[in-house]
Protein backbone atom coordinates (compact mmCIF):
# COMPACT_ATOMS: atom_id res chain seq x y z
CA UNK A 1 0.00 0.00 0.00
CA UNK A 2 1.45 3.44 -0.86
CA UNK A 3 -0.46 5.58 1.81
CA UNK A 4 3.10 7.32 3.05
CA UNK A 5 3.50 10.28 5.67
CA UNK A 6 2.85 13.12 3.10
CA UNK A 7 2.07 15.39 6.07
CA UNK A 8 1.64 14.77 10.21
CA UNK A 9 -1.20 16.19 11.92
CA UNK A 10 0.69 18.19 13.95
CA UNK A 11 1.40 19.92 10.76
CA UNK A 12 -1.84 20.42 9.34
CA UNK A 13 -3.09 21.80 12.39
CA UNK A 14 -0.27 24.42 11.92
CA UNK A 15 -1.18 25.47 8.65
CA UNK A 16 -5.08 25.77 9.26
CA UNK A 17 -5.44 29.23 10.54
CA UNK A 18 -3.26 30.23 7.66
CA UNK A 19 -6.15 28.95 5.11
CA UNK A 20 -8.86 29.96 6.93
CA UNK A 21 -7.64 33.69 6.84
CA UNK A 22 -8.11 32.82 2.44
CA UNK A 23 -11.47 30.55 3.02
CA UNK A 24 -13.60 32.51 4.91
CA UNK A 25 -13.36 35.19 2.01
CA UNK A 26 -14.52 33.00 -0.90
CA UNK A 27 -17.02 34.38 -3.24
CA UNK A 28 -18.81 31.83 -3.04
CA UNK A 29 -20.33 31.16 1.04
CA UNK A 30 -22.86 28.07 -0.37
CA UNK A 31 -20.81 26.18 -2.48
CA UNK A 32 -23.44 23.26 -3.06
CA UNK A 33 -21.55 20.44 -5.88
CA UNK A 34 -18.33 22.28 -5.69
CA UNK A 35 -15.20 22.13 -2.93
CA UNK A 36 -15.81 23.19 0.71
CA UNK A 37 -14.02 23.66 3.53
CA UNK A 38 -12.46 20.21 4.12
CA UNK A 39 -11.05 19.96 0.22
CA UNK A 40 -10.24 22.92 0.21
CA UNK A 41 -7.82 23.09 3.19
CA UNK A 42 -6.53 19.56 1.11
CA UNK A 43 -5.46 21.49 -1.31
CA UNK A 44 -4.00 24.70 0.11
CA UNK A 45 -2.04 22.01 1.66
CA UNK A 46 -0.58 20.60 -1.23
CA UNK A 47 -0.04 23.67 -3.27
CA UNK A 48 1.72 25.24 0.10
CA UNK A 49 4.14 22.32 -0.04
CA UNK A 50 4.51 21.57 -4.39
CA UNK A 51 4.97 25.43 -5.02
CA UNK A 52 3.99 24.85 -8.31
CA UNK A 53 4.34 27.14 -11.64
CA UNK A 54 1.66 25.15 -13.19
CA UNK A 55 -2.45 24.36 -11.71
CA UNK A 56 -4.48 22.16 -14.19
CA UNK A 57 -7.64 22.25 -12.88
CA UNK A 58 -9.81 19.10 -14.72
CA UNK A 59 -13.59 20.14 -13.27
CA UNK A 60 -14.43 23.70 -12.60
CA UNK A 61 -17.92 24.33 -11.61
CA UNK A 62 -18.77 27.66 -10.32
CA UNK A 63 -15.10 28.21 -10.11
CA UNK A 64 -14.28 28.98 -6.22
CA UNK A 65 -11.86 26.50 -6.56
CA UNK A 66 -10.21 28.81 -9.04
CA UNK A 67 -10.85 31.69 -6.64
CA UNK A 68 -8.66 29.65 -3.82
CA UNK A 69 -5.99 28.55 -5.94
CA UNK A 70 -5.18 32.14 -7.21
CA UNK A 71 -4.87 32.93 -3.42
CA UNK A 72 -2.62 29.82 -2.69
CA UNK A 73 -0.24 30.19 -5.62
CA UNK A 74 -0.68 33.58 -7.24
CA UNK A 75 2.57 33.36 -9.18
CA UNK A 76 1.19 30.01 -11.16
CA UNK A 77 0.11 29.69 -14.08
CA UNK A 78 -3.70 28.18 -14.19
CA UNK A 79 -5.37 26.20 -16.42
CA UNK A 80 -9.26 25.53 -16.46
CA UNK A 81 -11.16 22.52 -17.80
CA UNK A 82 -14.45 21.54 -17.66
CA UNK A 83 -17.05 20.22 -20.50
CA UNK A 84 -19.80 22.59 -19.60
CA UNK A 85 -18.71 26.38 -18.34
CA UNK A 86 -22.50 27.76 -18.28
CA UNK A 87 -21.65 27.06 -13.90
CA UNK A 88 -19.51 29.41 -13.73
CA UNK A 89 -20.05 32.07 -11.29
CA UNK A 90 -16.32 33.16 -10.83
CA UNK A 91 -13.65 33.86 -13.90
CA UNK A 92 -10.52 34.40 -13.10
CA UNK A 93 -8.62 37.12 -15.62
CA UNK A 94 -5.64 34.77 -14.63
CA UNK A 95 -6.49 31.30 -15.69
CA UNK A 96 -7.15 29.97 -19.30
CA UNK A 97 -10.02 28.38 -19.96
CA UNK A 98 -11.54 25.81 -22.43
CA UNK A 99 -14.71 23.74 -22.89
CA UNK A 100 -13.73 20.31 -23.20
CA UNK A 101 -11.67 17.78 -21.19
CA UNK A 102 -7.69 18.43 -20.83
CA UNK A 103 -7.07 15.15 -22.71
CA UNK A 104 -7.61 17.33 -25.82
CA UNK A 105 -5.10 19.88 -24.72
CA UNK A 106 -1.29 19.42 -26.39
CA UNK A 107 0.33 19.03 -23.14
CA UNK A 108 4.20 19.66 -24.67
CA UNK A 109 3.32 23.40 -24.21
CA UNK A 110 4.48 22.33 -20.37
CA UNK A 111 8.27 21.65 -20.64
CA UNK A 112 8.80 21.09 -17.00
CA UNK A 113 5.94 18.04 -15.47
CA UNK A 114 7.70 18.14 -12.18
CA UNK A 115 6.58 21.79 -11.74
CA UNK A 116 2.71 21.10 -12.25
CA UNK A 117 -0.06 19.98 -10.48
CA UNK A 118 -3.27 18.51 -11.71
CA UNK A 119 -6.62 18.97 -9.25
CA UNK A 120 -9.34 16.72 -10.40
CA UNK A 121 -12.38 16.97 -9.50
CA UNK A 122 -14.44 15.72 -12.56
CA UNK A 123 -15.92 12.56 -11.46
CA UNK A 124 -14.04 10.71 -14.61
CA UNK A 125 -12.41 7.21 -14.17
CA UNK A 126 -9.56 7.33 -11.34
CA UNK A 127 -7.72 4.78 -13.65
CA UNK A 128 -8.04 6.57 -17.08
CA UNK A 129 -6.82 9.74 -15.10
CA UNK A 130 -3.56 8.13 -14.28
CA UNK A 131 -3.43 6.33 -17.38
CA UNK A 132 -3.51 9.93 -19.01
CA UNK A 133 -1.22 11.55 -16.71
CA UNK A 134 1.98 8.75 -17.09
CA UNK A 135 1.58 9.40 -20.50
CA UNK A 136 1.90 12.98 -20.53
CA UNK A 137 4.65 12.86 -18.07
CA UNK A 138 2.60 14.61 -15.29
CA UNK A 139 4.07 13.74 -11.27
CA UNK A 140 1.56 15.98 -9.56
CA UNK A 141 -2.07 14.91 -8.67
CA UNK A 142 -4.74 15.31 -6.56
CA UNK A 143 -8.04 13.68 -6.73
CA UNK A 144 -11.45 15.22 -4.64
CA UNK A 145 -13.94 12.24 -5.61
CA UNK A 146 -11.75 9.41 -3.53
CA UNK A 147 -14.95 7.59 -3.25
CA UNK A 148 -15.01 4.21 -0.93
CA UNK A 149 -16.91 1.04 -2.00
CA UNK A 150 -20.49 0.92 -3.22
CA UNK A 151 -20.81 4.09 -3.22
CA UNK A 152 -20.74 7.65 -5.24
CA UNK A 153 -20.20 7.92 -8.90
CA UNK A 154 -17.20 7.55 -10.26
CA UNK A 155 -14.41 4.37 -10.27
CA UNK A 156 -11.76 5.80 -7.58
CA UNK A 157 -8.36 4.61 -5.93
CA UNK A 158 -10.24 3.34 -3.41
CA UNK A 159 -12.50 0.78 -5.13
CA UNK A 160 -9.69 -0.31 -7.56
CA UNK A 161 -7.17 -1.22 -4.37
CA UNK A 162 -10.39 -2.98 -2.83
CA UNK A 163 -11.43 -4.64 -6.33
CA UNK A 164 -14.61 -3.76 -6.23
CA UNK A 165 -16.75 -2.86 -9.62
CA UNK A 166 -17.78 0.93 -10.39
CA UNK A 167 -21.99 0.36 -10.05
CA UNK A 168 -23.60 3.81 -9.59
CA UNK A 169 -27.18 3.30 -8.22
CA UNK A 170 -29.44 6.17 -6.93
CA UNK A 171 -33.07 5.62 -5.14
CA UNK A 172 -35.88 8.14 -4.90
CA UNK A 173 -37.68 6.89 -2.07
CA UNK A 174 -41.89 7.45 -1.34
CA UNK A 175 -43.66 6.75 2.02
CA UNK A 176 -46.97 5.93 0.20
CA UNK A 177 -46.61 3.58 -2.60
CA UNK A 178 -50.01 4.17 -3.96
CA UNK A 179 -48.75 8.14 -4.95
CA UNK A 180 -45.03 6.64 -5.44
CA UNK A 181 -46.49 4.44 -8.48
CA UNK A 182 -48.74 7.52 -10.19
CA UNK A 183 -45.17 9.67 -10.16
CA UNK A 184 -43.73 6.79 -11.84
CA UNK A 185 -46.57 6.27 -14.19
CA UNK A 186 -46.56 9.97 -15.23
CA UNK A 187 -42.97 10.58 -15.63
CA UNK A 188 -43.00 7.03 -17.96
CA UNK A 189 -45.53 8.91 -20.04
CA UNK A 190 -43.90 11.89 -20.13
CA UNK A 191 -40.82 9.92 -20.89
CA UNK A 192 -38.36 9.06 -18.50
CA UNK A 193 -35.43 10.90 -20.56
CA UNK A 194 -36.69 14.09 -19.29
CA UNK A 195 -36.27 12.86 -15.99
CA UNK A 196 -33.27 10.75 -15.70
CA UNK A 197 -31.53 10.94 -19.35
CA UNK A 198 -30.11 7.54 -20.36
CA UNK A 199 -30.35 5.79 -17.08
CA UNK A 200 -31.56 2.95 -16.10
CA UNK A 201 -35.38 3.25 -14.32
CA UNK A 202 -36.72 0.53 -12.51
CA UNK A 203 -40.02 0.86 -9.81
CA UNK A 204 -39.27 -1.13 -6.72
CA UNK A 205 -41.60 -1.11 -3.21
CA UNK A 206 -41.16 1.84 -1.72
CA UNK A 207 -38.72 3.39 -4.40
CA UNK A 208 -37.59 3.89 -7.56
CA UNK A 209 -34.28 2.33 -8.74
CA UNK A 210 -31.77 4.49 -11.17
CA UNK A 211 -28.73 3.21 -12.44
CA UNK A 212 -26.47 4.60 -14.52
CA UNK A 213 -24.84 2.11 -16.95
CA UNK A 214 -22.73 4.91 -18.46
CA UNK A 215 -20.95 5.09 -15.24
CA UNK A 216 -20.60 1.12 -15.14
CA UNK A 217 -16.79 -0.20 -14.54
CA UNK A 218 -16.06 -3.36 -14.00
CA UNK A 219 -13.09 -4.02 -11.85
CA UNK A 220 -9.84 -5.66 -13.68
CA UNK A 221 -6.63 -7.10 -11.94
CA UNK A 222 -4.41 -4.63 -14.37
CA UNK A 223 -6.11 -1.65 -12.99
CA UNK A 224 -4.21 -2.36 -9.69
CA UNK A 225 -1.60 -3.91 -11.03
CA UNK A 226 -1.14 -0.13 -13.18
CA UNK A 227 -2.17 1.93 -10.17
CA UNK A 228 0.98 -0.08 -7.86
CA UNK A 229 3.10 -0.31 -10.87
CA UNK A 230 2.99 3.64 -11.83
CA UNK A 231 2.53 4.99 -8.20
CA UNK A 232 5.37 6.45 -5.78
CA UNK A 233 3.07 8.01 -2.94
CA UNK A 234 -0.50 7.65 -1.92
CA UNK A 235 -1.61 10.04 0.70
CA UNK A 236 -5.59 10.06 1.86
CA UNK A 237 -5.91 12.95 3.74
CA UNK A 238 -7.64 12.78 7.22
CA UNK A 239 -11.11 14.58 7.97
CA UNK A 240 -10.82 17.71 9.63
CA UNK A 241 -12.95 16.25 12.93
CA UNK A 242 -13.81 12.59 13.23
CA UNK A 243 -16.76 12.02 10.32
CA UNK A 244 -20.10 12.27 10.91
CA UNK A 245 -21.33 9.07 9.01
CA UNK A 246 -24.74 9.29 9.23
CA UNK A 247 -24.14 13.28 7.76
CA UNK A 248 -21.67 12.02 5.20
CA UNK A 249 -23.60 9.16 3.74
CA UNK A 250 -26.99 9.77 4.60
CA UNK A 251 -28.22 9.62 0.74
CA UNK A 252 -27.17 5.80 0.60
CA UNK A 253 -30.21 4.76 2.32
CA UNK A 254 -30.53 1.31 0.70
CA UNK A 255 -27.17 0.36 2.04
CA UNK A 256 -27.04 -0.95 5.82
CA UNK A 257 -26.09 1.35 8.69
CA UNK A 258 -23.57 -1.27 9.83
CA UNK A 259 -21.76 -1.12 7.00
CA UNK A 260 -21.21 2.41 6.35
CA UNK A 261 -20.39 2.80 10.06
CA UNK A 262 -17.64 0.15 8.93
CA UNK A 263 -16.00 2.18 6.01
CA UNK A 264 -12.54 2.86 7.47
CA UNK A 265 -11.58 6.30 7.55
CA UNK A 266 -8.61 8.37 9.80
CA UNK A 267 -9.07 10.14 13.05
CA UNK A 268 -10.07 13.62 12.77
CA UNK A 269 -7.19 16.13 13.08
CA UNK A 270 -9.03 18.69 14.91
CA UNK A 271 -11.17 17.68 18.18
CA UNK A 272 -14.62 19.45 17.78
CA UNK A 273 -14.23 21.71 20.58
CA UNK A 274 -10.89 22.95 19.22
CA UNK A 275 -12.12 23.41 15.49
CA UNK A 276 -15.26 25.35 17.12
CA UNK A 277 -12.51 27.99 18.45
CA UNK A 278 -11.30 28.94 14.91
CA UNK A 279 -13.98 29.02 12.00
CA UNK A 280 -17.61 30.37 12.13
CA UNK A 281 -21.16 28.19 13.05
CA UNK A 282 -21.90 28.28 9.16
CA UNK A 283 -18.85 26.83 7.79
CA UNK A 284 -18.42 24.06 11.02
CA UNK A 285 -21.33 23.03 9.40
CA UNK A 286 -19.84 22.38 6.06
CA UNK A 287 -18.17 19.72 8.05
CA UNK A 288 -18.79 15.75 7.56
CA UNK A 289 -20.35 17.21 4.16
CA UNK A 290 -18.31 16.64 1.57
CA UNK A 291 -15.10 14.54 3.26
CA UNK A 292 -14.07 12.10 0.35
CA UNK A 293 -11.00 10.74 0.93
CA UNK A 294 -9.16 13.45 -1.32
CA UNK A 295 -5.58 12.26 -1.94
CA UNK A 296 -2.41 13.14 -3.16
CA UNK A 297 -0.89 10.96 -5.55
CA UNK A 298 2.60 11.13 -7.04
CA UNK A 299 3.71 9.17 -10.01
CA UNK A 300 7.01 7.34 -10.34
CA UNK A 301 9.25 8.86 -13.54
Amino acid sequence: MHQKIFFNNSNLQKKFSEFYKIYKKRPISKNDNGVKIEHSFFLFLVIKKLKPEYIIESGVFAGQSTWLIEKFCPKAKIYCFDTNLSNLYYKSKKAEYHENDLSKYDWSIIKNKNKALIFFDDHVSFYERLIFSKKNNFKHLVFDDNYPPLIGDCYSFKKILAGVDNEYLNYEYFQNPIIGKLKFYIKKIIGFKKFYGSREVTLLHNKIRIFDKKRYVKFKPKHKFFFLKNVKIYYEFPPIINLDVKKRWKKYKHLDQEFLKGIDVQKGIFDKADIRKLISRKDYLELSSQYNYFCYLRVKS
